[in-house]
């Protein structure tokens, strides 16, 4: 049916369902959809992967959730800043079992771990929120891709932010032409007769901290395409005369 490169995500369809209802009718008969957890995740519950990792099937492991909106980095290079992290065993072959709460209801989506010993569990796994994956699973059933909201700018990557001491939050590297930011009047850095002025620093976005490219991932992923959004930005943030300024956004589709 379509691919969420971006989470890792892919949604199949089985026989059975003609697929015209939602995703209820993409399950064969016999076969009982998982129901999302209400409530979320929360830090201390407890929590139950089921996987096959190593080639184990229905492997089941338990543990708690460890933090929330955990920002971390996927084998696709695409960066997820709402993660799930749990002390539930984890390894190779989790990957897409789900992390359900005591009830049978789903938290999230295994689908990374933290490990310095070549994959092997050291009680760092990261799941997807499972209110992440019923958006995305509901855009491709729908429309075959999945769109999220997007401000038109390029965040600097950290290296480059510390090249003009930039400590906390997110500065803009790049704007796109006649794109919600550059219309909104956020700037990228500029190079005048003084030298190259750095450019607009986000640290909040619709009342949310940002203090790293993960959290700017997390609040996006959290607004409507077409939707205004606050920027709250540090202007000229290096010098005597810097400016916090609040800037309406109306985002577009990525």
């Amino acid at each position: 049916m379509g691919v969420d490169k971006s989470r890792d995500l892919a949604v199949l369809k089985l026989s059975g369902g003609d697929g015209n209802s939602g995703i209820s009718n993409f399950i064969p008969t016999g076969l009982r959809p998982m129901s999302r957890s209400p409530n979320g995740a929360s830090i201390g519950q407890t929590v139950l992967a089921i996987g096959a990792p190593f080639g184990f099937e229905h492997t089941l492991t338990v543990g708690v959730v460890s933090a929330l909106k955990r920002g971390f980095e996927s084998q696709t290079g695409s960066i997820i800043g709402n993660g799930i992290q749990t002390d539930a065993a984890l390894n190779p072959g989790n990957s897409g079992g789900p992390l359900i709460d005591l009830n049978g209801n789903m938290v999230g989506l295994n689908t990374a771990i933290y490990s310095d010993k070549q994959g092997i569990s050291t009680g760092i796994g990261l799941a997807i929120p499972a209110s992440t994956v019923e958006r995305s699973v509901t855009q491709l059933i729908k429309n075959g891709r999945v769109m999220r909201a997007s401000a038109g700018i390029q965040p600097a990557s950290e290296q480059v932010a510390r090249s003009f001491n930039v400590s906390g939050g997110v500065m803009i590297q790049n704007v796109s032409i006649d794109g919600p930011a550059s219309k909104a009047g956020l700037r990228a850095p500029q190079r005048g007769l003084g030298g190259i002025t750095p450019g607009d620093v986000i640290v909040s976005i619709n009342n949310q901290t940002i203090t790293n490219l993960f959290d700017l991932t997390s609040a996006l992923e959290e607004v409507d395409i077409g939707s205004n959004v606050e920027f709250v930005v540090i202007r000229n943030f290096d010098r005597q005369d810097a400016e916090r300024l609040a800037v309406t956004v109306k985002v577009e589709a990525e």
